[in-house]
C-alpha cells in the first residue's frame, strides 16, 4: 500500500500523540518505558542526548489540557501540546510554555523553613518539618472550628484530599481566588441547585452577547475557549456570526468582537435585565415577575446604554438560532455581581430553555466516600471576622497569598498577629509566607502526580492524568504527600499515597493507556486499516464515562441566594471607579517570578515588564495627561504611581489597572511595579462574602514625572484602534 507524504505525516502525528512514551522505537522495537527512568542506570538502548516524551496534563490552571513534555537526559526542555487532545487539540498557552520558568526557578526554596526569633532559618530535614507541622494539625484538632485553611483553587482528587482531610481534623476552608469564580457558581446554584460553573459553548452558537468577560484572554480554559471561538467564526453552515460585548473597559475578547458597547461598571446584568423583559413577552419560559416592574428608562439611566440600542440588541438575539450570552469578571467583580450573573444565567435560559453548566472540579478519592459538609467552606468575609477575633488559633495558607491578593484595609497582616501556630505551602517566599512560623516548600506541577475530570455539558468527558516527567529538583515536596504525612499518625488513609489512589482506579490496561496519552477520553474511532497498521493500545472496553471518577462539589453545600429586586453595584469613594484586572501574562500575580511571563507583550497594549493605567481619551486631555506621563492613583485606602495610558478602549467614569506587579517579595523577577489591590476599600460581595474587587472609587493626580513605557516594537497597540460607532 503507498503512502502520500501527507497520509505519513498524519499518521505519525497520531501515533505520537496516541501511543505518547508508549511508541516504540523502530530500531530494535523496544517500547519506551511509560513511567520515569533512572538516570544513573539508563538502559542500554537510550543514547546520551536523546530525547524522550511524556504525555501528562498541564497543572498551571484548571482547564485540563494535554501536554508532551520534552526530556532530555533528565531534564524538561519543552512543553507542547497534545494534537488529540480533546482539550488542548496540539495547543498550550504561553503560562504553559513558562512553566519551565517555574521549575527551573532560581528562587525556589531549597527546602523547609522554620521561624527563628525575627527571621526564617534551614531546618535540619523534612522530617523535623513534618513533626512541627503534625503537632500544629494535632493541635488544632483540640478544638473542632479552630482551624482555618486559605486555599488557592482547589482540583482533581488533590483537590479532594485536601478537603477531605480538613473535614476530618475540624478545619475551614476558604478558597481565595482572584478574580474569583464564587459569584457564578452562587448564580449556577440559585438557578440549577447545583454550585457548577457555566459551560460557554461557543462553537455551537451564531450571535453570542459577552456581557463583562473575558473568555478569550482571562478566561478559566483559555485553549479550549479560543479554539471554540474559532469554530464559531467557521460558521459551520450559518449564515451570519456575531460577537457583540458590552463591558467598561475594552478586554481581548472585546477587541476581537464585531461591536463592543461601552457600559457603566456594574451594569451589565441591568441591560440583561432589559433584554429578558423584552424578549419575556415572546417566550414561555418563565421570567422573573419583579424584573417587568424594572422600566427600560431606569435600566438606559443606570448603564448609561440607550433605549434603543438595548431594543435593538434584543432583536438581535430573538433573530438569531442559537444566541448565548455569558457573564465574566468586569460584570461579576462588583457588589452585585451574584445578581448581575444570575440574570445573565437567567437570560441563558429564556433563550434556549436550559442553563448548561460543566461537572464538578474535584474527584472523590476511593478510601473517602463521605458527603462533604456544607459548613466545610467558609467565605472570605466570615474567615478574616474570625481571624480578627483570634477565633482560629491554626492556620495554613495552601498555596494562597492573601497578604498579596487582600486590600490592605482589610487588614489582613494584623489579623494574622492573633494566630497561635501557622504554616505555608509554597515553591517560592511570598508575602504570605515571610510571616509565617513554618514554611513547606511545594513541587513544580512537572514533578507531581495529579488528575482532573472534565464532563462538558453537550457531551463527552475526559479523565486528565498528571505524571512525573522529572524527578524533584529541589527540596520541595507535593502537596499531598505533605499533607499525608502530616496526618500517618491520624486513621486517615494511612499507607496510602495519592499514586495509589489514582492507581487504583483503573485496570492495568487503562492505567498504562492514560499514562502514554495523558488521560482517558472517548474519541470517534480511527481508521487503522486504511493506513495499515494497528493502533499501540486497543481502545479500553467499556465507555469511557462509566469509567469516569466520582465527582465532588463542596461549594454545593453553600446557601442558595434568592432575588427578589435589581441590585445597583455600590462603589465607595469619590471620582473614578477603578478596575483592577487580571492582567493577561502575569494572572493575579502568581506568574510575576517568571521572566518569559514578564518579556511576553501584553497582547492589548505591547507593553513589558511594567504596568499601566488606562484612562479615557477625553478624561486625559481635560488632565491634560499624556502617554508615559506617570500619574498618581489615590483612594481612602492609599495611593500607587504607574504610568498613564490614554485609550479609547475604556468608559470616560473608569481607569483601569492590570494586577501582577507589586510583590514586594516573591523572587527576584516579581519585586518591580505596584500593586493596584492595595487601594481597594473592604466591599463584599452580596450573597458570597467574597471581596468585591470592583467596588472602590479614586482620583488621578499628575506627578510631573515621566516614564517610558517599554514595548516589543512601534506598532500601534489594539487599544489605540478608534472604536467605531454603531
Amino acid at each position: 500500500m503507498e503512502l502520500t507524504r501527507r497520509e505519513f505525516l498524519e499518521i505519525s502525528l497520531k501515533l505520537s500523540a496516541i501511543a505518547g512514551t508508549g511508541v516504540a522505537l523502530g530500531g530494535c522495537g523496544l517500547p519506551v518505558q511509560s513511567a520515569l527512568v533512572s538516570q544513573l542506570k539508563m538502559p542500554e538502548y537510550r543514547l546520551p542526548g536523546e530525547p524522550r516524551w511524556f504525555a501528562t496534563t498541564c497543572g498551571d490552571c484548571g482547564a485540563g489540557c494535554g501536554v508532551a513534555v520534552k526530556i532530555i537526559e533528565g531534564r524538561a526542555k519543552k512543553i507542547e501540546g497534545l494534537p488529540t487532545h480533546p482539550i488542548s487539540r496540539g495547543k498550550v498557552c504561553s503560562q504553559g510554555h513558562s512553566a519551565l520558568q517555574d521549575l527551573y526557578n532560581p528562587d525556589r526554596l531549597p527546602g523547609p523553613l522554620g521561624r527563628q526569633g525575627d527571621k526564617l532559618a534551614p531546618l535540619k530535614d523534612w522530617k523535623e518539618a513534618v513533626t512541627l507541622l503534625g503537632k500544629q494539625l494535632q493541635k488544632g484538632m483540640e478544638k473542632p472550628g479552630a482551624t482555618l485553611w486559605v486555599t488557592g483553587p482547589l482540583r482533581g482528587t488533590t483537590g479532594a484530599l485536601v478537603a477531605a482531610i480538613a473535614q476530618k481534623v475540624g478545619a475551614r476552608i476558604w478558597v481565595l481566588d482572584f478574580p474569583g469564580l464564587q459569584s457564578e457558581r452562587a448564580a449556577m446554584k440559585a438557578l440549577t441547585g447545583h454550585a457548577n460553573l457555566p459551560d460557554l459553548s461557543l462553537q455551537d452558537s451564531d450571535f453570542v452577547v459577552n456581557f463583562g468577560g473575558d473568555f478569550l484572554g482571562a478566561g478559566c480554559s483559555p485553549v479550549r475557549d479560543n479554539w471554540a471561538y474559532g469554530e464559531f467564526r467557521q460558521g459551520k453552515g450559518r449564515n451570519i456570526v456575531l460577537l457583540l460585548s458590552l463591558s467598561p473597559r475594552l478586554s481581548l475578547t472585546s477587541a476581537n468582537s464585531d461591536q463592543w458597547i461601552p457600559v457603566r461598571p456594574g451594569s451589565e446584568g441591568w441591560i440583561a435585565l432589559g433584554v429578558g423583559n423584552l424578549l419575556s413577552k415572546s417566550k414561555r419560559t418563565p421570567w422573573p415577575e419583579w424584573a417587568g416592574r424594572v422600566s427600560l428608562k431606569t435600566i438606559s439611566q443606570v448603564s448609561g446604554v440607550s433605549e434603543e440600542r438595548i431594543r435593538k440588541l434584543a432583536r438581535k438575539i430573538e433573530a438569531a438560532e442559537k444566541p448565548l450570552v455569558v457573564g465574566g469578571f468586569d460584570s461579576a467583580a462588583c457588589t452585585n455581581g451574584v445578581w448581575s450573573q444570575w440574570v445573565i444565567q437567567s437570560l441563558n435560559r429564556l433563550l434556549s430553555g436550559r442553563v448548561n453548566a460543566c461537572e464538578p472540579d474535584l474527584l472523590v478519592p476511593l478510601s473517602i466516600e463521605e458527603k462533604i459538609p456544607s459548613n466545610l467552606l467558609i467565605s472570605g468575609r466570615a474567615a478574616l471576622d474570625g481571624l480578627k477575633r483570634g477565633a482560629f488559633h491554626t492556620v495554613w495558607f495552601l498555596g494562597a497569598n492573601p497578604l498579596y491578593l487582600l486590600p490592605k484595609d482589610l487588614e489582613m497582616e494584623k489579623a494574622m498577629e492573633k494566630i497561635e501556630s501557622c504554616a505555608a505551602f509554597t515553591p517560592c517566599l511570598n508575602e504570605t509566607a515571610a510571616k509565617v512560623e513554618l514554611v513547606l516548600p511545594t513541587v513544580s506541577w512537572l514533578e507531581e502526580w495529579g488528575d482532573q475530570r472534565i464532563v462538558l455539558s453537550q457531551g463527552g468527558g475526559l479523565y486528565c492524568l498528571r505524571q512525573p516527567v522529572v524527578m524533584e529538583r529541589s527540596g520541595g515536596k507535593s502537596l499531598a504527600e505533605i499533607l499525608l504525612s502530616a496526618i500517618s499518625g491520624q486513621a486517615i488513609l494511612k499507607g496510602k499515597s495519592l499514586y495509589d489512589l489514582l492507581r487504583s482506579r483503573f485496570t492495568t490496561l487503562e492505567w498504562e493507556t492514560a499514562l502514554t496519552r495523558g488521560g482517558l477520553w472517548d474519541e470517534a474511532p480511527l481508521d487503522w486499516e486504511h493506513y495499515g497498521v494497528a493502533p499501540l493500545y486497543p481502545p479500553p472496553p467499556v465507555p469511557l464515562r462509566k469509567r469516569l471518577p466520582k465527582g465532588l462539589n463542596p461549594w454545593d453545600g453553600l446557601p442558595a441566594v434568592s432575588f427578589k429586586e435589581a441590585r445597583k453595584a455600590a462603589f465607595s469613594g469619590e471620582g473614578k471607579v477603578l478596575i483592577p484586572y487580571p492582567s493577561l501574562t502575569l494572572g493575579d500575580g502568581s506568574l510575576a517570578n517568571r521572566p518569559w511571563m514578564q518579556e511576553l507583550p501584553d497582547p492589548m497594549v505591547t507593553t513589558l515588564w511594567t504596568h499601566w493605567v488606562e484612562l479615557h481619551d477625553s478624561v486625559a486631555e481635560e488632565s491634560g495627561i499624556e502617554r508615559g506621563d506617570v500619574v498618581r492613583i489615590v483612594s481612602e485606602a492609599g495611593s500607587i504611581e504607574a504610568p498613564a495610558f490614554p485609550s479609547p478602549g475604556i468608559h470616560p467614569d473608569c481607569i483601569a489597572v492590570p494586577v501582577g506587579q507589586g510583590h514586594t517579595s516573591y523572587g527576584r523577577y516579581a519585586q518591580r511595579g505596584a500593586n493596584p489591590l492595595t487601594l481597594l476599600k473592604s466591599q463584599w460581595q452580596e450573597g458570597t462574602g467574597e471581596p468585591a474587587w470592583i467596588s472602590t472609587r479614586v482620583r488621578i493626580e499628575k506627578t510631573g514625572k515621566k516614564q517610558r513605557m517599554s514595548t516589543m516594537d512601534h506598532r500601534v497597540s489594539l487599544l489605540e484602534r478608534r472604536v467605531l460607532p454603531e
